[in-house]
């Protein structure tokens, strides 16, 4: 008699990460006979998480502040996709910290084995306090120290940037009155820096931890698939669009008055520190070189994710 799946609880199910390891575990042909997934999102009326419902995953509503909707997530769970939602809000600290806190409690509670969290560094005890304000980022890591101290097994996932960032937010390449194109951020153009695609193999890395969470216990995957500077980055989206794109390092009051957002200061705060100091500090080549050794697919480069993923520039 086969034992029966294990239930595997996936958070921001219908997020970029969330749906990445839910597709990984659907398409994989072993990962699909030991898992059994339950996509947790606070609307299960969205279209993308009735798509996940056609596909015979079972959807259920839970919020990270109620915590009876999480001991319902819950129920039953083997292993839990940890990705809490990241805000840029001023409260963002207390607020995810909560969040963070609920979920890792509620797990230990349920009986659950196993926790995958998602993280990202702590740029306030990384620099020294030099850049303390990118909380959304502090948070998940202080969130990540929790864990590791609640009696369950676990294993973290840490993304670099991902490709993606440069298709919305900050680092779209800006039209110029002479016809081209710009990127602009604060730090020099020969500024290295690792991405990947979050939504196409975020699930490679996941799906390692779960077809063998007793060889990653305790173990950190970075997942960055490319290393490259912000004028590389540049010349390959030039090359992709057939557009003259550059690339422009400007002053933090510049970079402010051309991304007019509450959040360009903080996006300012981070890209400064990830200029100084890296996603995975200062063992990063050799931590990237043992997460990708460690999984068993081959990831996507930049170049391969613009051309299957055009860039239209206008």
């Amino acid at each position: 008699m086969k034992p029966s799946p294990k239930i595997l609880v996936v958070f921001t199910a219908t997020g970029k990460q969330g749906g990445s390891v839910i597709n990984y575990v659907l398409n994989h042909p072993e990962l699909s006979r030991q898992y059994k997934i339950r996509a947790v999102t606070r609307v299960p009326s969205k279209p993308a998480a009735q798509a996940l419902q056609e596909r015979g995953v079972e959807v259920v509503k839970a919020d990270l502040f109620d915590k009876k909707s999480i001991d319902a997530a819950l129920s039953g769970a083997h292993t839990v996709f940890a990705n809490i939602a990241t805000s840029f809000d001023e409260s963002v600290y207390p607020k995810e910290m909560l969040q963070g806190k609920n979920l890792a409690d509620a797990a230990v509670a349920a009986g659950v084995q196993y926790i995958i969290y998602s993280t990202l560094p702590h740029t306030r005890e990384v620099s020294d306090g030099k850049h303390a304000h990118a909380d959304a980022f502090n948070v998940k890591a202080d969130i990540e120290g929790y864990i590791r101290s609640l009696p369950i097994k676990s294993a973290i996932f840490a993304p670099s940037m991902f490709y993606q960032d440069f298709y919305q937010m900050f680092f779209v390449p800006k039209r110029q009155d002479d016809g081209t194109f710009t990127i602009f951020s604060v730090v020099s153009p020969d500024s290295g820096i690792y991405c990947f695609d979050v939504v196409g193999d975020t699930g490679k890395f996941v799906g390692a931890i779960l077809a063998e969470p007793d060889k990653f216990k305790g173990k950190t995957l970075c997942a960055g698939a490319d290393f490259c500077t912000h004028e590389e980055i540049a010349e390959m989206i030039s090359k992709a669009t057939g557009k003259t794109v550059r690339y422009k390092q400007v002053s933090v009051d510049e970079f402010d008055h051309i991304i007019p957002s509450t959040h360009s200061r903080i996006t300012a705060d981070v890209m400064l520190f990830l200029e100084e100091h890296g996603y995975f500090g200062p063992e990063a080549k050799e931590r990237v070189a043992w997460s990708t050794n460690h999984i068993h697919d081959k990831l996507t480069t930049f170049e391969e994710f613009l051309q299957k993923n055009p860039l239209h520039l206008e």
